[in-house]
């Protein structure tokens, strides 16, 4: 019984561990749009002359 448990885990420890980048870049992607579509309509200045 053990054994099958453990081969249960395994197997769904590497499903957990394949998925976690593509969900990472995908939530950086949507907070940087989001903080780039709240600046803009701020009406904050990033072009080049602001420095």
């Amino acid at each position: 019984m053990n054994v099958i448990v453990a081969n249960v885990l395994m197997r769904e420890a590497a499903k957990a561990n394949a998925d976690r980048p593509f969900t990472i870049v995908l939530f950086f992607c949507a907070v940087g749009l989001l903080a780039s579509l709240s600046m803009a309509a701020l009406g904050f200045d990033v072009s080049g002359g602001f420095f």
